[in-house]
């Protein structure tokens, strides 16, 4: 395999990496400490807290049972 080539696969390889930034979800989110039940019933008392999202993330239903990782880009009040 020539240089040419293995650059090529390098430049491929960077790019895959990539595509997990690209299909990031951005929207709203709030965690309860109350153990109510959530809208999401099968996932009812997993020994999780319950989130509330925007109406981006939970598209209609279709967030229940996804695992989220949120951050936070502004200091708590």
């Amino acid at each position: 395999m020539g240089i040419h080539e293995i650059r090529i696969l390098m430049v491929v390889s960077m790019v895959l990496c990539l595509t997990s930034a690209v299909h990031a979800a951005q929207g709203n989110a709030v965690f309860y400490t109350s153990t109510d039940t959530p809208a999401c019933s099968q996932e009812h008392n997993k020994g999780t807290m319950i989130a509330g999202v925007s109406d981006e993330l939970w598209g209609n239903g279709a967030a229940c049972g996804r695992r989220y990782r949120v951050q936070s880009h502004v200091a708590p009040s």
